[in-house]
């Protein structure tokens, strides 16, 4: 029955045979026990317009695609370690995110993500960054600064693709 397969925890609907969180709502809190949860799965909060704050906690290994697409009163989203990337679209149409911790062990930075994140002024990426999809940053129109944790010698071995030649205007350096 539906009953054994699903539970809810924290406001998220979350299948049991995968741990995956397949749906959450404007008051969710993503469980931060690893027996219950260790994905979200796509579209998970997607349109959810309630939602102004979410933490992924550090149980969770993977995130699905567009999983806070058009949350467009998400205004601070922190992923925390062990999520080493960032599947496409994730926070595509966040009008009003504002404040993005990254983990700092975080590797990928899919296609569109933060696509028209317009409140977004600066973000942090970590020295494990190895990959930043096609127009990760497309829209975002107020991104003043990016701050790179390692040096222009790492930077340069991130693969970088089309669609995000402004990240060298605004790129610094944290060592």
């Amino acid at each position: 029955s539906a009953s054994e397969e699903y539970i809810v925890d924290g406001n998220c609907l979350i299948e049991k045979s995968t741990k995956t969180v397949i749906a959450g709502f404007a008051n969710s809190t993503i469980s931060t026990d690893a027996e219950l949860v260790t994905a979200i799965g796509r579209c998970a909060f997607q349109g959810c317009t309630g939602l102004e704050e979410i933490t992924v906690p550090s149980n969770v290994k993977s995130i699905g695609v567009y999983l806070f697409e058009n949350c467009t009163n998400l205004k601070k989203a922190t992923i925390s370690e062990n999520t080493r990337a960032i599947s496409d679209g994730v926070f595509s149409g966040c009008y009003n995110l504002a404040e993005v911790t990254l983990s700092s062990t975080m590797t990928r930075v899919s296609k569109l993500t933060f696509n028209e994140c317009i409140s977004l002024k600066n973000i942090t990426l970590p020295t494990t960054m190895v990959w930043i999809g096609n127009s990760a940053f497309k829209n975002c129109t107020s991104l003043e600064t990016i701050i790179y944790i390692g040096n222009s010698a790492k930077w340069k071995k991130v693969d970088i693709d089309s669609g995000n030649e402004m990240l060298e205007k605004i790129l610094k350096y944290k060592r």
